[in-house]
């Protein structure tokens, strides 16, 4: 549960020249199509498995032999890879999520090398922060729905540039931290007047990730839970008046309104089931009326790991405006600002 899951995406349909002149051999997918053998969750709990995806070969049909064959059997099936018996020939090919796997984890060692202080929990959430699902793969599962999309695809195929850098139009924060069980953090996310007008399609992407003790030997598999809320147009006292622990005498605690929460897709129930969680929500009418700065609620709720007291967590914040505007300077003047 605290790792990152890893399914299989084709590369192609993965016919040389000579099946691509044979109207016998017949190609199963397309490039970014999700691979035959990607293997499906759910995870823990009903958590999404795989996290990501990421390039791992295909198969074609062969009705000569009467199967379906992979790189092992026809080389451009698979994706290249060493040859484990380097002495005869150092290359090979292959078709698998054992493919796709070492190619996250390239990812990962390629982000912790930018952020050589990076803890696990933030090389996992700015991996799956960058994760978006091909066009390809949406089309080819259109017909199952978006349940189903999310459960073989995850939050997407890793995008590594998007991972470690912003650029103009896109700006990443992010945070370490640790929470006490059953406590709150709120975190200010600057909101620059470009993001707030009606200037093409906008978007804000919260991903979460924490690393709560497990035990196999429970239902409840995970021993802490974490999720995350982000709301908007109201004051901060009126967010931690709602949220805070109440005593009886302090009468029942004020509502905030449904306009002030932004509607994160996938939402809580799908979302709050893995330690990596990641949301999106979309703008295409201006947001004026509600300010300048969003708020970010990390909540911890405790469970049966009595034994710690606190959860260490890492939050990752996109801010993506598809309109050519100059969003990172903007937000960077806020934050130099504000500290």
């Amino acid at each position: 549960m605290n790792v990152i899951t890893v399914g299989a995406l084709a590369h192609g349909e993965g016919l040389d020249e000579d099946g691509a002149d044979d109207v016998r051999v017949r190609p199963i997918t397309r490039l970014h199509e999700p691979a035959p053998f990607s293997r499906v969750g759910p995870g823990p709990g009903g958590a999404i498995k795989p996290d990501v995806v990421e390039i791992g070969g295909t198969l074609i049909f062969d009705p000569v032999v009467a199967r379906l064959r992979g790189g092992e059997d026809v080389g451009s099936a698979g994706v290249l890879t060493l040859y484990h018996s380097y002495l005869d020939r150092l290359f090979t090919a292959g078709s698998g999520t054992s493919y796709a796997a070492p190619r996250v984890a390239f990812s990962a060692a390629q982000i912790l090398s930018r952020f050589p202080q990076a803890s696990a929990n933030l090389v996992r959430a700015v991996i799956v922060g960058s994760a978006e699902i091909p066009q390809a793969a949406q089309e080819r599962l259109q017909l199952l729905g978006n349940d189903a999309t999310r459960a073989i695809c995850g939050h997407g195929l890793v995008d590594l540039e998007r991972a470690a850098f912003s650029d103009d139009a896109r700006v990443t924060l992010y945070a370490e931290d640790e929470l006490a069980l059953d406590h709150f953090a709120v975190y200010r996310i600057p909101i620059p007047e470009p993001f707030q007008a009606a200037n093409g399609e906008r978007c804000i992407r919260v991903t979460l990730a924490f690393d709560p003790p497990v035990r196999h030997t429970r239902t409840d598999y995970a021993g802490v839970g974490m999720s995350f809320r982000l709301v908007r147009g109201c004051q901060p006292d009126l967010i931690f008046d709602h949220y805070r622990k109440r005593e009886q005498d302090d009468g029942p605690f004020p509502e905030l309104a449904a306009r002030y929460n932004c509607n994160l897709v996938p939402g809580p129930q799908a979302r709050e089931k893995g330690t990596v969680q990641s949301a999106t929500v979309t703008f295409k009418r201006g947001v004026e009326e509600y300010g300048d700065s969003y708020y970010l609620v990390v909540r911890c709720e405790s469970g049966w790991a009595t034994h710690i007291d606190r959860q260490e967590f890492a939050i990752v914040v996109e801010l993506l405006q598809k309109a050519e505007v100059q969003l990172y300077e903007r937000v960077r003047q806020r934050i130099r600002v504000q500290a």
